[in-house]
């Protein structure tokens, strides 16, 4: 072979080579992996205002229960409702905002895997997925839709990523690429975190009274109200009081009081029941308890019959029933009494209270196969009888301490408690106070007659009508003496007290009434102005709550239902200061027989000196028993030092006059023991 033929050979082998070089490389090189070029992209680009989000669906999966939760909020007529528990109007369209905002540029991060079979280690299974055998590995399916139930937003959230804060394993729904993404978003499905969780919805400030009550029947069969107890007060800085308290032997107890106050403050809803309505969604049980029958059922005897029925049932079975009361009206009446909270809005909160359901969680909020009618029955067949607690669970028992206290370790997980409650307002006007008062308009004063009118008259001649002139200026002379003292006297009193004048007066009074006018008319302005509120308040809270049956927690419903005995004890005994010092001072410190025994002391008897001391018996030499302790000292020998001071100190005269009488209670009685009076001269 020539030197050409030698080179081609080669040049086609060295190309061949490399022909099946290159082939190799491409035969043998992996697969291009899909996703790597979407890192640190958004899930959803084409999702970028919030505002466009019209509802919201939370997908949550229990693995114990194997069973999925599905929570729902969607923007329906105007409002924001959750139809997953009966359309309960929602109050979370912040939250709903705040949900949206935080998905909305949500990046895909380091890609985790591109293989389904590694979904349920990461956690990313979709809990709606019915295709997929396992009960593990799902994960919580969050949807955001636009107007028209279209998807704007739907991955699945797995585990986190260990030892990482807010980071997650995500995957859209669709795809099964799975991404490590970091993100902070709230994704609560409790109805309590997306609902108005403050039942009532009023100042602990403005409470003043709070009244239970139950309901007794008169001779017609009428259901009449019955007052159990009341506490109130006349303003927020005032103590509470209770009616029918004996103040000599009972106190209230604050602590308890404040207990009631905050739990009407705090209460919270726990779940919620619809009340039946009719064809056209209309409640059947007005705002003011009257029946309000479908139209279908107004031309039909037998079918207003069964629809009312149908009502009285379903109050029920919650607790309730309706009456006619003593006023001819219809009223709630309740198995467990009533609470009516008032404010000084003029707002009567009326509190009915129901049964009691147990279940779980899901079961008190949206209602389930354990409910109120289990307590009914429980109550029926004779449990408490038995010494089981009524509102222990069906099918617990508790006779063994190891099972409480595996129930008490196991609460969360365990069956809850709570109760029905009928909510209805009204407004009081006489709860905003008194009425203010408007002034009364001064009178003028009469119109002062002029002096010319009073100058002619009588006696301005100088004869009487008889004719004796000299007997008038006889008399006028007489009296000129004591006219001029009478006048004088007068100048002076006038001088010192001027009479006032009726118009300046009146003037003054017209004055005050103008200015109490204005204060009267703004007072009656803000009162009308608080008449206006209260109504207002009163008719919006009454639609609330029209709809619905609520349910509180046990422990709310038990701080509210407390008896009399529960807010009294009786009064702690007050020393009395007064006599407790002179049990512990004066009593201690005086000297037996009531002298003085100091050195220093004064030498007497006397009793003004000696006031608190024991009565010191007579001497032998007194001729009187009853002689007094000022009377044996006046015996003393003279020349003594202590008798002169005894004798001063009696009142006598220290050169020897007679004794003064003065402050002697032996003389000033007027008489002594003996059988003749006291000597008032010695």
């Amino acid at each position: 072979m020539n030197q050409s033929a030698r080179t081609i050979t080669f040049v086609a082998v060295a190309a061949g080579s490399v022909v099946v070089a290159f082939l190799s490389h491409r035969m043998t090189m992996p697969p291009e992996v899909a996703g790597f070029e979407k890192v640190g992209q958004d899930f959803y680009p084409d999702f970028d205002d919030p505002s466009e989000a019209k509802g919201l669906r939370v997908v949550s999966y229990n693995e114990d229960t194997a069973s999925a939760r599905m929570f729902n909020v969607d923007y329906k007529d105007g409002r924001w409702r959750i139809p997953s528990h009966h359309n309960y109007p929602a109050d979370g369209e912040d939250r709903l905002a705040q949900t949206a905002a935080s998905v909305l540029k949500i990046k895909r991060g380091a890609l985790a895997s591109r293989r389904p079979t590694d979904h349920e280690r990461f956690g990313v299974i979709d809990p709606l997925d019915e295709g997929t055998a396992t009960l593990k590995g799902r994960g919580q399916r969050v949807t955001l839709f636009k107007e028209g139930n279209v998807p704007l937003v739907d991955f699945i959230i797995g585990k986190q990523v260990e030892g990482e804060d807010n980071v997650y394993y995500v995957r859209a729904e669709g795809e099964n690429d799975t991404y490590i993404t970091e993100f902070e978003i709230d994704l609560s499905t409790k109805f309590s975190d997306w609902v108005e969780r403050d039942l009532l919805e009023f100042d602990r400030d403005s409470l003043v009274e709070m009244e239970a009550l139950t309901s007794d029947v008169d001779a017609e069969r009428r259901i009449v109200p019955k007052t159990l107890l009341t506490i109130d007060r006349e303003t927020s800085s005032d103590s509470w009081t209770l009616d029918g308290l004996d103040e000599a032997t009972e106190q209230i107890k604050t602590t308890e009081v404040n207990q009631l106050v905050n739990a009407l403050d705090n209460l919270e809803l726990v779940g919620v029941r619809p009340k039946p309505r009719g064809d056209n969604d209309e409640p059947l049980l007005t705002t003011d308890l009257k029946f309000n029958p479908p139209k279908a059922a107004s031309a039909n005897p037998i079918i207003m019959q069964a629809v009312q029925q149908s009502l009285l049932q379903d109050l029920a079975d919650k607790g309730f029933f309706l009456a006619t009361g003593s006023d001819d009206k219809t009223r709630i009446v309740s198995r467990e009494g009533e609470l009516v909270a008032s404010t000084n809005e003029g707002l009567a909160y009326k509190l009915f209270f129901g049964n009691q359901v147990t279940g779980t969680e899901e079961e008190i909020e949206i209602g389930g196969s354990k409910d109120s009618t289990e307590e009914t029955e429980e109550e029926e067949s004779g449990d408490e009888q038995s010494g089981e607690d009524e509102t222990e669970p069906e099918g617990t028992e508790s006779d063994s301490e190891e099972e409480e206290a595996e129930e008490a370790d196991d609460e969360e997980e365990g069956p809850n408690r709570s109760r029905y409650i009928f909510v209805n307002v009204e407004f009081d006007e006489s709860l905003l106070g008194d009425k203010p008062v408007e002034p009364v308009k001064p009178e003028e004063p009469p119109q002062i007659e002029d002096e010319a009118d009073d100058a002619d008259g009588p006696g301005d001649g100088d004869t009487t009508e008889n004719g004796d002139a000299d007997d008038s200026e006889n008399s006028e002379a007489d009296s000129d003496d004591s006219d001029a003292d009478e006048a004088g006297a007068d100048a002076g009193e006038n001088e010192e007290e001027a009479e006032p004048d009726p118009q300046e007066e009146y003037e003054k009074a017209l004055a005050q009434y103008n200015a109490d006018l204005m204060t009267y008319q703004a007072e009656l302005d803000a009162y009308g102005k608080k008449i206006e509120d209260g109504k207002k308040k009163a008719k919006e809270l009454s639609d609330r709550f029209a709809d619905w049956y609520y349910l509180i927690s046990a422990e709310s419903a038990e701080t509210l239902m407390r008896q009399r005995s529960d807010y009294v004890e009786p009064k702690e005994e007050e020393e009395d200061e007064s006599d407790a010092g002179s049990a512990a001072g004066l009593g201690d410190s005086l000297p037996t027989g009531g002298i003085d025994s100091s050195p220093d002391g004064p030498a007497t008897n006397d009793p003004a000196v000696n006031s608190d001391a024991t009565e010191l018996p007579s001497t032998p030499d007194s001729e009187n028993a009853g002689e007094s302790p000022t009377d044996s000292t006046d015996d003393s020998p003279d020349g003594d030092a202590d008798s002169e001071t005894a004798a001063e100190s009696d009142g006598t005269d220290s050169d020897g006059g007679e004794p003064s009488t003065e402050g002697d209670p032996a003389v000033e009685s007027g008489a002594s023991s003996g059988d003749e009076p006291a000597n008032p001269n010695g």
